[in-house]
């Protein structure tokens, strides 16, 4: 029961503290034993009778909750550690099983509003798998559009400036961000670039870095092709 848990393998990459050749180990595992078509479940396998050492999620039933359900903040931090890894095309596909209203699980079967993102949707050994039992009680929203802009676009800003990373799927030709940051308005476009290395230019100049620190400009046109 419960031999192997999400979180570490997905922090093990996010945190930055594993090895290359531990992340790889992780996320082979958690290929094989914790995917599923709504997303990554929590635990495998999932906990049928009490274990007092562990605690509460073995008491619930199989399939909801911490006991491997689909738990969507579980499958955010996988999503983050694919994109931190340049793993953008599992990072999408993860991304789209988590989505309402999914291509591959609709609403009308999970039962989640087609605009909202759910806590969870019951994992493979429940009998209504695939159900969403609590949606908008939930941080999913946050993470995944964290994700998106912090992890897919690259835009992630610290104290002292952003720093400009995208990561974007193969199906991706292109995209774009605008958004505001201590007063200065950056635009920003990443094009698809197979046959070059990376490269970046600031209001069309280039430049080697892919850091910005703040400033007084009103306005930072970006491009980056990668």
């Amino acid at each position: 029961q419960g031999m192997l848990s999400l979180i570490p393998q997905a922090w093990a990459a996010y945190s930055g503290i594993a090895s290359r050749e531990r992340i790889e180990k992780a996320f082979a595992a958690v290929e094989k034993y914790l995917s599923s078509s709504t997303g990554c479940v929590m635990c495998y396998p999932a906990f049928t009778s009490r274990d007092d050492h562990v605690g509460r999620l073995t008491v619930i039933l199989p399939g909801m909750y911490e006991n491997a359900s689909t738990y969507c903040n579980g499958s955010a931090f996988m999503i983050a550690a694919y994109l931190l890894e340049g793993k953008a095309n599992q990072a999408l596909e993860l991304y789209k099983q988590v989505m309402p209203d999914s291509a591959d699980h609709p609403a009308d079967l999970s039962g989640v509003e087609p605009y909202a993102f759910t806590n969870q949707y019951l994992g493979p050994d429940n009998k209504r798998a695939g159900a969403s039992i609590s949606g908008w009680i939930t941080g999913t929203a946050g993470w995944m559009y964290r994700i998106m802009v912090h992890y897919f676009l690259g835009v992630r800003p610290d104290f002292n400036g952003v720093y400009i990373t995208p990561c974007i799927p193969d199906e991706w030709d292109e995209a774009s961000i605008t958004t505001n940051l201590h007063d200065t308005e950056y635009h920003i476009e990443i094009i698809r670039n197979k046959e070059h290395a990376w490269s970046m230019t600031v209001n069309g100049i280039g430049t080697k870095e892919n850091y910005i620190p703040y400033g007084d400009e009103k306005r930072i046109e970006l491009k980056i092709y990668c």
